[in-house]
This record gives structure tokens, sequence and C-alpha cells, in this order.
């Protein structure tokens, strides 16, 4: 039951994190680019004002859908056998093909707006960049702390040792 609640918790977490860098990044570009692409995409129908309450409902429920497809990409339950840079390459592919499908059903841009097409393949590449570096930069860390945490159990236990 214990179980259960953390991963709740863990999936509300991560669905409201990536909601709100979503909504984040959404609103810093509305107030640059808000008023030019009024008429581009529903997204930006306030212009530079900010985001309609449908627009962020949309967005959340996108954050969830991403959160849920972590969350099955990386649960020992259902995909076990799998190495993590398959799943990783899945889960990126997913998210892809999920936010194509959101981009049609909301009508976020016209199907033949080649630029609009192509700033979100910047974009979606871009975030993918990012949360690629901040991923191997938080690995990085994390191993040095590990490191440092062996070596000062190494030295004590070195101690111990000696006495026995």
């Amino acid at each position: 039951m214990d179980s259960k609640r953390n991963n709740i918790f863990s999936f509300l977490t991560e669905t409201f994190v990536l909601f709100a860098v979503d909504i984040l990044l959404l609103m810093l570009l509305a107030i640059f680019f808000g008023e030019g692409a009024k008429t581009i995409s529903p997204i930006y129908r306030l212009g530079s004002q900010g985001l309609a309450i449908p627009t962020m409902l949309q967005f959340f429920l996108a954050a969830a859908t991403v959160a849920a497809l972590r969350a099955l990409f990386y649960s020992d339950k259902i995909i076990k056998n799998m190495k993590a840079i398959w799943k990783a390459t899945l889960l990126v592919i997913s998210i892809f093909i999920i936010h194509v499908i959101y981009i049609i059903v909301f009508r976020w841009f016209s199907f033949d707006n080649y630029y609009a097409w192509l700033l979100f393949l910047v974009f979606f590449l871009g975030g993918f960049v990012a949360g690629l570096l901040f991923m191997v930069i938080k690995t990085k860390l994390e191993n040095r702390q590990y490191d440092k945490l062996l070596s000062q159990y190494k030295n004590q236990h070195e101690g111990d040792d000696d006495n026995e």
C-alpha cells in the first residue's frame, strides 16, 4: 500500500513539475511572440496577455501523459529486461508521437504550417538536449558524491580491519 502511495505521489510530482515547466516556457513565448502568434496558434489566442484555461488544461494532460509514459517505461513490472538506452529511446519516441497527436487533436497549429512544425521540432530537440545535459550533469554530481562516500566508508573500515 505504501509503495502504491509513493508511486502516485511520484507521478503527481512529476506531472506538476512538467506542467510548471511547460507553462513557464509557454508564458515566456507568449510575452515575446504572443501577438505575432495569435493568428497562427490557438495556444496564443490571448496574445502576450497570457494563456487561456483550455490551453493550460491541454498542457496539463500532456504533462500527465508524459509522466505516465515515463512510469510505464521505467516500471519493472511491465518492461523488465530492456536495456536503459532502449527504454529511454522508446520513451522519447513515444513522447514525440503523443505530442504530434496532441498538436493535431487540439489544433495547436495547422497541419500544413511548415514553419510551426519546424519550430516544434527545434523546441522538442532543444528540450531533449537540455534534459539530456541536465541528466548527465546530475549523474556526474551524484557519482562524485557516491565516490566520496565510498572512499570515506573504505577509510573508516580500513581502521576497523587493522584492529581485528
